[in-house]
C-alpha cells in the first residue's frame, strides 16, 4: 500500500519537494514498508480554477494516503486531509528522498494547523 504520498517538482525521487499543496505538479505515492514501491501521479487539481488544494486533499484521501509530505498547506486543503485522517508533515528544501527518508527516521514534526493563510483569487 502506497501510504505516503510527498509533493514534487517531477516525477522522480530526486527532485525537490513543491512547496505548494494544492498546486503541486506532482504526488510521490509511496509505501512506508517498501521504498521500492512507489509511483509518480500528476496532480489532477493543478490548473483547477479555484479550490485545487480542496481537489487534492480528495484525490489523496481516495488513494489511501495516511502522510502527506508537503511544504504548504492552507486552512480549507489542511481540513479536507483532517477529515480524511491524512498527517501532515512540512517539509522546506529536501528532495522527495530526502523527505521520505526523515519521515522513516521521524525527524520531521506533524503539524496540528494549516501552515499558510488562504489563497484568495481576485
Amino acid at each position: 500500500m502506497r501510504d505516503i504520498a510527498i509533493t514534487a517538482t517531477a516525477p522522480a525521487l530526486d527532485a525537490e519537494v513543491d512547496a505548494r499543496f494544492g498546486r503541486a505538479s506532482y504526488f510521490i505515492l509511496i509505501s512506508a514498508e517498501n521504498p521500492a514501491d512507489w509511483e509518480a501521479a500528476a496532480n489532477p487539481a493543478l490548473s483547477a480554477g479555484g479550490g485545487a488544494g480542496v481537489a487534492a486533499g480528495q484525490f489523496l484521501a481516495s488513494k489511501g494516503v495516511k502522510a502527506l509530505l508537503t511544504g504548504n498547506v492552507g486552512p480549507n486543503a489542511f481540513s479536507v486531509l483532517q477529515a480524511a485522517g491524512i498527517a501532515v508533515f512540512p517539509v522546506n528544501g529536501q528532495t522527495v528522498r530526502e523527505a521520505y527518508q526523515n519521515y522513516l527516521k521521524n525527524s520531521l514534526s506533524r503539524t496540528a494547523q494549516p501552515t499558510k493563510a488562504a489563497d484568495h483569487l481576485h
